[in-house]
Order: C-alpha cells, then sequence, then structure tokens
C-alpha cells in the first residue's frame, strides 16, 4: 500500500485504506468473507460480481467499463466507475475460495495518476495459496 494503512471493519468488510490528500486518491484493499466457495456454486462467480456492481450503482455511481480478468487460477473482474461524489474509482474484484478481495483506486481525475493506479492495482498478490 502507498502508505500507513487503516484498518476499519464494518459488517463483514475488513478494509485497508490509504489516503493520499496530495494527490486527491485513496487506495483501498478490502475483503469478506462467504460462508462457501461461490465458485463452486451455479453462478456464484456471476452473482458476486453483479453484487460488487450493484453496491455501486445502489449509491448513485455509475458504471463505465467492465472487464474480466484473473490471479492465478481465481477468477476476477475490473470495474471502472465513476461515483456520485465525482470522483473515479478503479477496483479489481477477485474470488479465492470463500474470499472476495476488493482493490480499489479512486481519484478525482485519474489523468495523473494513471500509472501509479496501474501499478496499486497490479501490485496485489496472493500469499501462501
Amino acid at each position: 500500500m502507498p502508505g500507513d494503512a487503516k484498518v476499519s471493519k464494518s459488517d463483514d468488510v475488513t478494509a485497508f485504506r490509504v489516503d493520499r490528500p496530495q494527490e486527491a486518491a485513496s487506495y483501498t484493499v478490502s475483503y469478506v468473507d462467504f460462508a462457501s466457495d461461490p465458485t463452486t456454486e451455479k453462478d456464484g462467480v456471476k452473482e458476486a460480481f453483479a453484487g460488487t456492481i450493484q453496491g455501486i450503482t445502489d449509491e448513485g455511481g455509475k458504471i463505465l467499463a467492465t472487464k474480466p480478468l484473473t490471479i492465478g487460477t481465481y477468477p476476477g473482474q475490473e470495474i471502472q466507475a465513476k461515483l456520485a461524489n465525482g470522483t473515479t474509482t478503479r477496483i479489481r474484484v477477485y474470488i479465492v475460495e470463500k474470499r472476495l478481495y476488493l482493490v480499489i483506486a479512486t481519484t478525482k481525475s485519474d489523468r495523473n495518476l494513471a500509472k501509479s493506479i496501474e501499478g496499486y492495482l497490479n501490485s496485489f498478490q496472493l500469499i501462501g495459496r
């Protein structure tokens, strides 16, 4: 993470967030554990990704683009969105067994931070798997 992370827990979500006011950006890694592995359920992966998108749109955000990706053999999806507060966010969502990871970069304008954001998103790794 690009700085010292603040840890927060809300419901079933654990998040590690770094705010970079000098860049008007924030960087977050969060996770939530499921009762069962969505990859073993019919439409489980599709529903998990749809739930992330619905969370954004329910808060007034607009989805700009999505694309499938993987981390190792695990399914993932990248989501680009414009949030209701005017910020832009890129989220990489990964499902690893019973855990859903969200790797998030949010900025007021990503023009000057595109390389930094891409590096941050690409830096996420699974350890011990």
